[in-house]
């Protein structure tokens, strides 16, 4: 692969993948609101908020593919999970949608979180709220994208 890119590299998973997802391809372009370091030889990093719809556009032009960590995984007030859970994903497949970039890796702990809430009685609505939208909201960008 020619690029990809990394969301929410900063974090404790992204963090991680970002070494393993290296040698998949010839850039690996990291993003995040967060500081990320230095970049690696083969890397580029791209500071971006995912809730702004431009910045958002530029980051992923030129992707092939993105590996999508980023956004807040814990319980937050909505003013906080809105724009960087719903609208930062909502920009994410609207760019790559219109970039062409068919290859988009989501990944969730909403089923974890549930089995988490069932054993603690712990609710975390907002947080679940925003995950299960992200879920329901990419066949529509895959139903888009098939015409």
């Amino acid at each position: 692969m020619k690029r990809l890119l990394l969301t929410g590299a900063a974090g404790s998973i992204g963090s991680v993948l970002r070494k393993k997802l290296a040698p998949l391809a010839e850039i690996l372009r990291v993003s995040d609101i967060n500081d990320l370091g230095d970049a690696a030889p083969n890397e580029e990093i791209v500071y971006c908020d995912l809730s702004n719809e431009d910045d958002v556009y530029k980051l992923v032009e030129g992707c092939n593919g993105i590996v999508h960590f980023g956004g807040i995984s814990i319980e937050k007030p909505w003013s906080s999970i809105r724009p960087a859970n719903i609208e930062g994903v909502y920009n994410l497949y609207e760019a790559a949608r219109k970039t062409g970039c068919t290859r988009i890796l989501f990944a969730s702990s909403i089923n974890r979180q549930i089995i988490l809430m069932i054993k603690s009685c712990r609710v975390q609505m907002v947080f679940m709220a925003s995950r299960r939208f992200l879920v329901k909201l990419l066949p529509v960008f895959i139903m888009i994208n098939l015409g």
